[in-house]
């Protein structure tokens, strides 16, 4: 009995491992699923949608942008005019600190914009159009 409890054992090993290797072998056919002109179309519109809100996004970094340089220049025209700040050493230094965290934002902001526009230079080229 316990000889063919082992030989019919061995047996369903064999079968699951013989039908585990042949599945690696026998690869399911998958069907290409192609796109039609209204989507092909449709995405193209998305895309108008998607650059139309990045505009408005750069827009608003663009004006940001501006207005620390202006308020930094109007700081330095003062400073080189000789007019002094008025502000006592804690503020000067807290600002200071503040200032520093605005600089370190700004070149971290550049480095994604730079990474970013490579990217989208290089799927867009890529692309053909």
């Amino acid at each position: 009995m316990k000889k063919q409890s082992i030989a019919f054992l061995m047996s369903i090993i064999g079968i699951a491992s013989a039908y585990c290797a042949c599945q690696e072998f026998i690869k399911p056919k998958t069907k290409k699923v192609y796109v039609s002109e209204q989507q092909y179309v449709e995405l193209d519109g998305e895309i108008i949608i998607s650059a139309t809100d990045a505009q408005g996004v750069l827009a608003d970094i663009l004006k940001t942008m501006v207005l620390i340089s202006k308020k930094c220049l109007d700081k330095v025209s003062d400073h080189v005019n000789g007019e002094k700040s008025g502000l006592t050493k804690i503020e000067r230094t807290e600002r200071y600190e503040k200032k520093i965290k605005i600089k370190k934002e700004i070149e971290d902001c550049m480095i994604q914009m730079q990474q970013t526009y490579q990217n989208l230079s290089r799927l867009i080229s890529a692309l053909e159009w």
